[in-house]
Protein backbone atom coordinates (compact mmCIF):
# COMPACT_ATOMS: atom_id res chain seq x y z
CA UNK A 1 0.00 0.00 0.00
CA UNK A 2 1.20 3.16 -1.24
CA UNK A 3 0.85 6.09 2.05
CA UNK A 4 -1.18 8.92 1.68
CA UNK A 5 1.41 11.95 0.51
CA UNK A 6 3.97 8.66 -0.73
CA UNK A 7 5.69 9.24 -4.13
CA UNK A 8 4.90 7.09 -7.44
CA UNK A 9 7.74 6.44 -9.69
CA UNK A 10 7.15 5.46 -13.65
CA UNK A 11 9.47 4.05 -16.32
CA UNK A 12 7.92 4.68 -20.05
CA UNK A 13 9.49 2.01 -22.13
CA UNK A 14 8.63 -0.43 -23.79
CA UNK A 15 8.41 -3.97 -22.21
CA UNK A 16 11.55 -5.48 -23.94
CA UNK A 17 15.15 -3.82 -25.11
CA UNK A 18 16.08 -2.39 -21.47
CA UNK A 19 18.62 -3.95 -19.52
CA UNK A 20 18.27 -5.47 -16.02
CA UNK A 21 20.18 -6.73 -13.55
CA UNK A 22 19.52 -10.69 -12.94
CA UNK A 23 19.56 -11.37 -8.98
CA UNK A 24 20.43 -14.33 -6.99
CA UNK A 25 17.60 -17.00 -7.94
CA UNK A 26 19.38 -19.88 -6.29
CA UNK A 27 17.61 -21.19 -3.26
CA UNK A 28 14.15 -20.04 -3.86
CA UNK A 29 10.88 -21.39 -5.18
CA UNK A 30 9.99 -21.92 -8.28
CA UNK A 31 6.53 -20.37 -7.85
CA UNK A 32 8.40 -16.76 -6.12
CA UNK A 33 11.04 -17.27 -9.18
CA UNK A 34 8.35 -17.61 -12.09
CA UNK A 35 6.46 -14.83 -10.59
CA UNK A 36 9.33 -12.37 -9.74
CA UNK A 37 10.51 -12.87 -13.81
CA UNK A 38 7.39 -11.97 -15.28
CA UNK A 39 7.45 -8.58 -13.45
CA UNK A 40 10.92 -8.14 -14.84
CA UNK A 41 9.95 -9.38 -18.82
CA UNK A 42 12.69 -12.66 -18.28
CA UNK A 43 11.44 -15.60 -19.56
CA UNK A 44 12.34 -18.75 -17.58
CA UNK A 45 13.93 -21.78 -19.23
CA UNK A 46 14.16 -25.05 -17.01
CA UNK A 47 16.50 -27.83 -16.72
CA UNK A 48 13.35 -30.74 -16.21
CA UNK A 49 9.91 -29.71 -17.55
CA UNK A 50 8.54 -33.60 -16.19
CA UNK A 51 9.77 -32.78 -12.83
CA UNK A 52 8.08 -29.12 -12.69
CA UNK A 53 4.64 -30.96 -14.51
CA UNK A 54 4.80 -33.55 -11.65
CA UNK A 55 5.18 -31.37 -8.52
CA UNK A 56 3.45 -27.85 -7.35
CA UNK A 57 5.58 -25.18 -8.49
CA UNK A 58 5.90 -23.97 -4.50
CA UNK A 59 7.86 -27.34 -3.71
CA UNK A 60 10.79 -27.22 -6.31
CA UNK A 61 13.88 -25.01 -5.77
CA UNK A 62 16.10 -23.37 -7.84
CA UNK A 63 19.47 -24.83 -7.85
CA UNK A 64 21.59 -22.89 -9.85
CA UNK A 65 21.34 -20.51 -12.93
CA UNK A 66 22.87 -19.01 -15.48
CA UNK A 67 23.36 -15.96 -16.38
CA UNK A 68 24.37 -16.23 -12.91
CA UNK A 69 23.64 -13.32 -10.19
CA UNK A 70 24.69 -9.92 -10.64
CA UNK A 71 24.70 -10.17 -14.73
CA UNK A 72 23.08 -8.12 -17.32
CA UNK A 73 20.25 -8.94 -19.56
CA UNK A 74 18.09 -7.57 -21.78
CA UNK A 75 14.73 -8.07 -21.25
CA UNK A 76 12.67 -10.46 -23.09
CA UNK A 77 15.60 -13.02 -22.81
CA UNK A 78 15.70 -16.15 -21.24
CA UNK A 79 17.12 -17.28 -18.03
CA UNK A 80 18.05 -20.80 -17.59
CA UNK A 81 16.79 -22.46 -14.43
CA UNK A 82 17.95 -25.84 -12.71
CA UNK A 83 15.40 -27.21 -10.37
CA UNK A 84 15.31 -29.41 -7.61
CA UNK A 85 12.96 -31.44 -6.07
CA UNK A 86 14.88 -30.78 -2.82
CA UNK A 87 16.17 -27.60 -0.92
CA UNK A 88 19.70 -27.92 -2.46
CA UNK A 89 22.51 -28.32 0.75
CA UNK A 90 24.02 -24.91 0.20
CA UNK A 91 20.50 -23.48 1.11
CA UNK A 92 20.03 -25.26 4.03
CA UNK A 93 23.81 -24.37 5.31
CA UNK A 94 23.42 -20.66 4.62
CA UNK A 95 19.49 -20.09 6.08
CA UNK A 96 20.48 -22.45 9.03
CA UNK A 97 23.71 -22.96 10.20
CA UNK A 98 23.72 -25.26 13.25
CA UNK A 99 25.16 -23.17 16.18
CA UNK A 100 27.63 -24.59 18.68
CA UNK A 101 26.51 -24.66 21.87
CA UNK A 102 28.86 -23.00 23.89
CA UNK A 103 27.87 -23.99 26.89
CA UNK A 104 26.76 -27.86 26.97
CA UNK A 105 30.34 -28.62 28.29
CA UNK A 106 30.66 -25.80 30.85
CA UNK A 107 30.52 -26.21 34.56
CA UNK A 108 27.49 -24.77 35.39
CA UNK A 109 28.81 -21.58 37.41
CA UNK A 110 30.33 -20.54 33.86
CA UNK A 111 27.16 -20.37 31.92
CA UNK A 112 26.42 -17.05 31.62
CA UNK A 113 22.28 -16.15 30.09
CA UNK A 114 22.72 -14.25 26.65
CA UNK A 115 20.87 -11.33 25.58
CA UNK A 116 19.42 -12.20 22.94
CA UNK A 117 18.30 -8.95 20.52
CA UNK A 118 15.89 -8.31 18.44
CA UNK A 119 16.31 -7.60 14.95
CA UNK A 120 16.40 -4.07 13.92
CA UNK A 121 13.39 -3.50 11.45
CA UNK A 122 13.72 -0.42 9.15
CA UNK A 123 10.68 0.71 6.93
CA UNK A 124 11.43 1.68 3.73
CA UNK A 125 11.99 5.57 3.43
CA UNK A 126 9.08 5.49 0.39
CA UNK A 127 6.99 2.86 -1.65
CA UNK A 128 7.79 2.13 -5.33
CA UNK A 129 5.73 1.32 -8.01
CA UNK A 130 6.83 0.54 -11.48
CA UNK A 131 4.70 0.70 -14.50
CA UNK A 132 5.80 -0.46 -17.90
CA UNK A 133 3.46 1.46 -20.70
CA UNK A 134 4.40 0.63 -24.08
CA UNK A 135 5.80 3.39 -26.37
CA UNK A 136 3.41 5.40 -28.51
CA UNK A 137 4.68 6.62 -32.17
Amino acid sequence: MIPRGGTLEFVVSKPDGGEIRIPDLVCKTLDEVEFFLSTIYIDPEYSDTDLINKNPKRSLYIASQNPSAGSQMIMGEKVHLTISATKPAICIAVEDPTPKDETKDAPKSEVKKQEVKKPEIKKPEKSRLMLYFPAIG
